[in-house]
């Protein structure tokens, strides 16, 4: 009877400390696969950026696009919520170079990031930097005067500096 329970507590044991290796060490993984769809979108917004004025393949485009959100859902990251603290605020506003007395202003954040809330997942974050590029295209073929490139650069630079990823 004692060695049944010595197996069966071994057993518990290498599951409970794989279990316990695992949680420790599964930042590590997640912030590698955050770094790979930070470099997914930014060769999307390179084509954008480079292709603008000679016109923009939206196959390539679109396929790019079917790409980073299967990605997505393959590593799990539509989980993942962007959650926005005030020391971040405070940092993102004063990096873009806002005064002092201005950092904690919440209206300033939202419109300099392009951010619409606090808590956001990355997957509606990703569906609202396509509606925006979409919405910024559709202007630009028109020649409408209300050409908006900042709603993407700046979701972009954003999104780099809350993943504390440094640009290229």
């Amino acid at each position: 009877m004692i060695e049944i329970l010595k197996i069966v507590s071994l057993i518990f044991g290498v599951f409970l400390s794989g279990y316990a290796i695992a949680k420790i060490f599964s930042p590590f993984f997640k912030r590698k696969k955050l770094n790979k769809f930070i470099e997914l979108v930014q060769d999307w917004f390179d084509e954008i950026d480079k292709n603008l004025e000679t016109g923009i393949n939206l196959s390539v485009l679109n396929n790019k696009e079917s790409k980073i959100t299967s990605f997505i859902e393959e590593k799990h990251l539509y989980k993942y919520k962007i959650k926005i603290s005030k020391r971040f605020i405070r940092r993102y506003l004063n990096k873009i170079g806002i005064n002092k007395e201005s950092r904690n202003d919440m209206n300033l954040f939202f419109k300099y990031s392009r951010c619409n809330s606090r808590e956001i997942y990355l997957k509606d974050f990703w569906n609202s930097l396509i509606g925006s590029f979409l919405k910024f295209h559709s202007a630009y073929k028109n020649n409408e005067k209300e050409l908006n490139y900042a709603d993407i650069e700046m979701r972009i630079k954003f999104l780099r500096q809350y993943l504390k990823i440094k640009e290229k």
